[in-house]
């Protein structure tokens, strides 16, 4: 999952002093595990640079408590918690795998309670989370969350001991919570259609990708927002995203990325010109990519002779190199395998907000097309004339 934002003066951000009876929201937690010394920092990305600015941070002082605000709204805002306290470091993978997605929509008083250990899965209450229409999105996050935590705890063990049953077992509650995930996406596009005047929905419009294949509608349901959305950090995230896609539909020339290989050294896209490039994108921690593999490969073996072809893994949003190597060994994937290092990202350079994803790059640089890889590869010998 990926963020948002917008520039302001940092003293408008860093929100430790607001004054009274200024609009704020008040943020609490009740979270098991969270100890004395221990720093919880609330931080938002800037809509267009994405430089992390810290909102508000403190030192927890009592037991399983722990309390914030800001003046900052219409964001997502990410929730850290630094167990040895320290400075807040923004390019900290261990603090990575500590973050919480928290939206600001309004100005309200929220909740969180959960455990440390489930942190990315903790529970909010108040504000967007007691709208009606949030009731059923909230159940199916707060029952999968812990769950899709467990398969991947499985997942990560057996890579480690070589269990078979294990990783059987993880994959097959991993394929459970990703059924009960796909029953959000209706649910959520049926908000964002249902309430353009808030600025949720302009988050929720970035991961519709059923809507996206139909970009004049698209365009549509982004103008249909209010201006309030459109000029808050969501809306402009949105709207950066947009341009992205527009920049990289099919036509668009293919932004340049230098990334590191499995096997050592770096790869430029520079360096394929000349020939057809196929960009798989996906992740050691997402089971709808492992699940597709079989087919990956498969398609591999039909085209891995070709000379005028490469066919190249971009891994995303990796919590550690590790888990990359491991699923690239487990899997059994034959084909060159990069990991994105988020600097930038390419996955956003081109438009990527979720995995699994594919693209296809002529020998002159141009996207010939996009999309999820078991609806693209059917189509791709029909365009790659082979």
């Amino acid at each position: 999952m990926k963020h948002l934002f917008l520039i302001f003066a940092v003293s408008v951000l860093v929100c430790s002093g607001c004054q009274p009876g200024k609009q704020v929201n008040r943020i609490t937690g009740q979270v098991e595990g969270v100890y004395p010394v221990s720093k919880i920092v609330l931080v938002m990305e800037d809509p267009v640079t994405s430089e992390k600015i810290i909102l508000d941070s403190m030192t927890v002082t009592k037991e399983k408590e722990f309390r914030l605000s800001t003046s900052q709204t219409g964001t997502t805002a990410l929730l850290y918690h630094l167990p040895q306290g320290g400075p807040f470091d923004p390019e900290d993978k261990e603090a990575e795998m500590q973050t919480y997605y928290l939206f600001l929509e309004g100005y309200d008083n929220l909740a969180l309670t959960g455990k440390v250990d489930e942190w990315y899965y903790l529970q909010a209450t108040g504000g967007l989370y007691d709208h009606p229409d949030m009731q059923e999105i909230n159940r199916i996050i707060w029952i999968g969350g812990p769950m899709q935590e467990r398969a991947v705890d499985m997942l990560q063990l057996a890579g480690l001991t070589g269990d078979e049953k294990l990783r059987e077992e993880g994959m097959r509650l991993m394929d459970e919570v990703e059924q009960m995930f796909m029953q959000m996406i209706p649910l959520q596009n049926e908000f964002a259609r249902n309430h353009p005047d808030m600025a949720y929905s302009a988050v929720l419009m970035q991961y519709d990708y059923d809507l996206q294949e139909d970009w004049e509608e698209y365009e549509k349901r982004f103008l249909a927002l209010t201006p309030e959305v459109h000029a808050s950090p969501a809306g402009q995230m949105l709207r950066r995203m947009m341009d992205r896609i527009r920049s990289t539909r099919p036509g668009g020339k293919a932004p340049a990325f230098d990334l590191p290989s499995l096997e050592g050294g770096r790869v430029k896209l520079s360096d394929l010109k000349g020939k057809y490039v196929i960009l798989d994108f996906w992740g050691s921690w997402c089971a709808p990519c492992r699940e597709v593999s079989p087919q990956l490969k498969e398609f591999y073996q039909e085209i891995k002779d070709n000379e005028n072809i490469v066919m190249i893994g971009i891994a995303c949003w990796e919590q550690h190199p590790d888990n990359w190597r491991r699923a690239v060994e487990e899997d059994g994937l034959p084909w060159l395998q990069l990991l994105d290092e988020g600097t930038p990202s390419v996955p956003e350079l081109y438009a990527v907000d979720g995995v699994p994803h594919t693209i296809v790059i002529s020998p002159e640089g141009t996207i010939i097309e996009r999309n999820h890889p078991l609806a693209l590869l059917p189509e791709i010998n029909q365009l790659l004339d082979l």
